[in-house]
């Protein structure tokens, strides 16, 4: 009788630390879900950035991201105004 009760008390104290575990679990995954729209946002900042990044490039060393998009990769020297406003 004894044993039986030892191993009701252990299963119950199993079931019990399994439950605080899956509760931790929860709560991070709630955590995430509520800063995920913060990391989309600062993903999306990341890449206009770096879009620009790349337009400036372009325009520095004379093409044309336009004239890209239409298929002409021809290089154009910019002019010494347009430098100077870059």
């Amino acid at each position: 009788m004894k044993i039986i009760i030892v191993i009701i008390f252990l299963a119950l104290i199993g079931y019990i630390l399994e439950q605080r575990r899956h509760i931790k679990f929860l709560n991070q995954v709630n955590f995430n879900q509520e800063t995920r729209h913060i990391m989309v946002k600062h993903q999306q900042y990341l890449l206009e950035h770096q879009i620009d990044t790349y337009k400036f490039a372009l325009e520095t060393l004379g093409y044309s991201q336009d004239n890209i998009n239409k298929g002409d990769y021809t290089k154009h020297e910019p002019s010494p105004e347009k430098l100077q406003a870059l």
